[in-house]
C-alpha cells in the first residue's frame, strides 16, 4: 500500500504551525485567567423557595450554567491544544541556530510578511535571492526536524 503520508505538503504544514505560534502562546497566557473568571461567574441555579434546586423546566439561571460549563470546556480544550502544540514544536524550534529562528520569525511568526524580506535582508546583508534561500533552508530545516 502506498503511503498516503507523501501527499501531504509538510512545508506548507510547517508554515502553518508557524504562523499559529502566537496565538497558541496566548491561549497558554490567558485561558487559566479566562477559566478562573468563568467559575467565579458560576452560580448553582437555585428556586426562589429556600435555596432548593430549580425542579421542571430549565431557568435562566441553569441557561447561565450550563453555557458557562460549554464555555468552559472549550477554553480548557483549547489550553490542552496549546500545551501540547508547545510541547511538541519547542524542542525543534530550540534546535534551530538563532539565525534560522530569525529569519522563520520575521517571516512567519511577526506577521510581517509584506515587509520580511526586506527586514531580513537589511539585519542580515544579503541579496533578496540570498534571504530567500536562507529562509527556504530554515523552513526545510524546522520542518525535518518536526515530522521525520
Amino acid at each position: 500500500m502506498a503511503k498516503l503520508f507523501h501527499y501531504i505538503d509538510l512545508e506548507k504544514t510547517t508554515v502553518a504551525i508557524l504562523k499559529d505560534y502566537l496565538d497558541q502562546e496566548w491561549k497558554l497566557q490567558n485561558d487559566p485567567k479566562r477559566l478562573v473568571e468563568i467559575d467565579s461567574d458560576m452560580r448553582s441555579p437555585n428556586s426562589a423557595f429556600y435555596g432548593l434546586p430549580v425542579q421542571g423546566g430549565a431557568t435562566s439561571g441553569e441557561d447561565r450554567l450550563c453555557t458557562a460549563l460549554d464555555k468552559k470546556s472549550l477554553i480548557s480544550y483549547g489550553y490542552q491544544q496549546a500545551k501540547e502544540y508547545l510541547r511538541e514544536f519547542t524542542p525543534a524550534w530550540e534546535r534551530l541556530s538563532a539565525e534560522e529562528r530569525s529569519l522563520l520569525r520575521a517571516r512567519y511568526i511577526d506577521s510581517l510578511e509584506p515587509k520580511a524580506i526586506e527586514r531580513i535582508m537589511r539585519e542580515h546583508h544579503v541579496s533578496k535571492s540570498e534571504a530567500y534561500n536562507r529562509l527556504n533552508k530554515a523552513l526545510s530545516r524546522l520542518t525535518k526536524l518536526l515530522f521525520w
